[in-house]
């Protein structure tokens, strides 16, 4: 008979979403890597998160891929169902799904343009949560990790959108935290600056070193840098840790 898995997160199931690719790909393999079965959701990019599950798998992890758009809560509802009958209920929820948005100064900003990316971050938080919730007490020492951006805390030329979005976001989180903290749901936020990923990898050039430039430890956040964090804030050490902001970016905002 075999004992229980010794690993932080042995028995854990966690769902995170935009899994695909990205720190979204990379946080799913530091969650099996500590233990957890992982839920890869992605919107349509099947081939990708099949991709990533397999290399879960090879790893010796368990998991499953999950198809379902997160800014609709009836592709919650389904996708809690279906992760539950397959894996268990869900203790750790991930939400890093990628809303696209307008980039451009405020005076060239349509509210319409605005408004999709404002909503689009809230709801999948919103609709995520409480689809979630039933099996994050079930589970016990639930966990949600939003992953917002340091933009939330600063101003970009171009991102006032984006910015915006992550800032509510953010706080949003902070509510979670103080009204879920009682039934034994800990709600974590990270923030990554500029992160080298297939998204980021279309600005230009002497931009992004730009970035490079102003962080103190002079590179750019890997996906994996963003994972390990996340890992470690899933993690039952951290379980006296709730409504934190952390900030990954590599010393950038040390002045502000």
């Amino acid at each position: 008979m075999t004992g229980a898995d010794p690993r932080p997160l042995g028995g854990r199931v966690a769902l995170v979403t935009g899994g695909s690719r990205g720190i979204g790909a990379a946080t799913v393999r530091e969650l099996a890597r500590l233990g957890a079965r992982v839920a890869v959701n992605h919107r349509n990019s099947r081939e990708a998160a099949t991709a990533v599950l397999d290399e879960v798998r090879a790893a010796g992890g368990e998991g499953m891929v999950i198809q379902g758009d997160v800014r609709e809560s009836a592709a919650w509802e389904l996708m809690a169902r279906q992760v539950r009958e397959q894996l268990g209920p869900v203790g750790i929820l991930v939400g890093n799904a990628a809303m696209s948005f307008p980039r451009g100064s405020f005076r060239e900003m349509v509210w319409e343009d605005f408004h999709a990316k404002l909503a689009g971050e809230l709801k999948a938080a919103f609709c995520g949560v409480q689809a979630l919730l039933p099996q994050l007490v079930e589970a016990g020492d639930g966990c949600v990790v939003l992953v917002s951006s340091a933009l939330a805390r600063t101003v970009q030329s171009g991102f006032v959108a984006h910015g915006t979005a992550k800032a509510a976001l953010t706080h949003f989180g902070r509510y979670l935290a103080g009204e879920l903290g009682p039934v034994g749901i800990r709600v974590q936020v990270v923030s990554p600056g500029m992160v080298q990923t297939e998204r980021t990898a279309t600005l230009p050039q002497d931009f992004r070193e730009r970035l490079r430039e102003a962080a103190a430890l002079r590179r750019l956040a890997l996906p994996e840098d963003v994972a390990r964090v996340i890992g470690g804030l899933v993690r039952p050490e951290a379980a006296f840790l709730t409504g934190t902001d952390t900030l990954v970016d590599g010393g950038t905002l040390l002045g502000g």
